[in-house]
């Protein structure tokens, strides 16, 4: 079969799904979300493939097949079919519940991370705003850990809690949605969190972050939509205009910046496109063909690996400012880009093989439609859980998030804060005030 016909199946494939969920889950629900922005993906794809400077990209030394098609895409189904029995508007009782104990979590989460964020976003800004070239500064986060603070409390705080931003947004949620309640720490939660998104953005000039958290965001309101009633909706819809023209900007600002040079935004418009496209395929042209044996979590799991003294990726293997990793180029005799997009799926593969991803996609999949068995009742760790998780499959259309010491990190404390509440929780009645039905 023809590239250009295999690309185009492709793209069908993932309309074709998102229509299927459309019609079987309806439009608010997570699954539908999630096949919406796959289906973008693969749309992107194709455009990029049909794109005038396609040719002269990386991804173009490899030719997709239909085989690697079929096999990205159930894959990516097994992702996106996970939260379809995902909804809350019969939930009646949250179980594993301990106030208590989560507020001093989130005391503890919101004073280290204002702290990181007192010290780090002045400089942030200055260093961002005082540049003369946002390229340059984003080269210069490359290749040699020159990002990371000069105070030791710093770094520890950023590699112990940097990766559990997003419970910033969960916990206020479920407390105002489900609860009916709003603390102070709630409030000082959110801005906490958007002042730590805007610290990342201005320090490593980064349109990923601004894109991740939007997608943070579109998870919550999908998955609490039940509960938002039209004034808040409305509130929600101002403010979210306001902050999408101003986000707007900065992304605009930084991809003129970083690739639009001389005039010329064929160059800066073909990023763009790359950005939103390549990860299929690159998983197509170079994954499926070419990985000659798995990377066993050096870029996946790379705290563990740390701590059983394994090599892992620590950023310093980088080829200069390049896309090319030397160690792993060396010892997985890997011949193409290590730093750009191959999706979440793609990065599973690299790093377990072709067929622990299945087995371990399959397996969250089953857990979270059995603990979704109860329309009735859900742990407030499976509503976190469902937060994260399917965040974490929306921002793999790009790249896997958590996949480093802090993400990794995050694991862990995710364990222990399910171990406490299995044993120090219990069972308490939500407010019930389901605006849609």
């Amino acid at each position: 079969m023809e590239e250009s016909t295999v690309v185009l199946t492709n793209m069908c494939f993932y309309i074709v799904l998102f229509v299927f969920c459309w019609k079987k889950y309806k439009f608010r629900n997570l699954s539908t979300f999630l096949s919406l922005l796959y289906m973008f993906s693969a749309i992107s794809s194709y455009l990029l493939f049909n794109f005038p400077l396609y040719e002269a990209s990386f991804t173009a030394v490899g030719e997709s097949t239909l085989e690697a098609s079929i096999y990205l895409f159930v894959l990516n189904t097994i992702f996106i079919t996970t939260f379809s029995n995902a909804k809350l508007d019969d939930l009646q009782f949250l179980t594993f519940y301990n106030e208590r104990l989560i507020l001093k979590w989130q005391k503890i989460l919101v004073v280290c991370l204002a702290v990181y964020v007192l010290v780090c976003l002045p400089s942030s800004i200055i260093s961002f705003s005082g540049s003369n070239d946002l390229a340059n500064l984003r080269n210069e986060q490359y290749g040699d850990n020159t990002g990371a603070s000069s105070f030791v409390v710093i770094n520890l705080i950023s590699r112990i809690f940097g990766g559990m931003t997003i419970f910033l947004l969960c916990l206020p949620c479920i407390n105002y949605f489900l609860l009916g309640k709003s603390t102070r720490w709630d409030k000082y939660s959110l801005i906490v969190y958007a002042l730590f998104k805007i610290n990342t953005i201005l320090s490593a000039v980064s349109r990923g972050t601004i894109i991740f958290s939007f997608i943070e965001i579109f998870i919550i309101l999908f998955f609490f939509y039940p509960y938002i009633d039209k004034k808040v909706m409305k509130v929600i819809k101002k403010w979210g205009t306001i902050s999408i023209l101003g986000v707007y900007l900065v992304f605009s600002a930084i991809t003129f910046a970083r690739f639009e040079k001389q005039g010329d935004s064929v160059v800066a418009t073909f990023a763009t496109l790359r950005y939103a496209g390549e990860a299929q395929l690159n998983f197509m042209n170079l994954v499926y063909p070419d990985l000659k044996e798995p990377w066993y979590g050096y870029r996946q799991l790379t705290l563990f690996r740390r701590v059983l003294g394994l090599p892992y990726d620590d950023g310093t293997t980088r080829n200069g400012s390049t896309v090319y990793d030397d160690y792993i180029s060396s010892e997985y005799h890997w011949p193409h880009p290590v730093y750009v997009f191959y999706s979440a799926a793609g990065s599973w593969v690299m790093n377990m093989g072709f067929f622990l991803p299945f087995i371990i996609a399959v397996w969250i999949n089953y857990k979270f439609k059995k603990n979704y068995g109860c329309r009735r009742k859900a742990s407030v760790i499976l509503l976190i859980l469902t937060i994260i998780v399917s965040a974490y499959y929306a921002k793999g259309i790009f790249i896997p998030d958590y996949q480093n010491e802090s993400g990794n990190m995050m694991i862990i404390l995710l364990i222990f804060a399910y171990l406490c509440l299995k044993k120090n929780g219990r069972t308490i009645a939500i407010i019930n005030r389901v605006y849609t039905k």
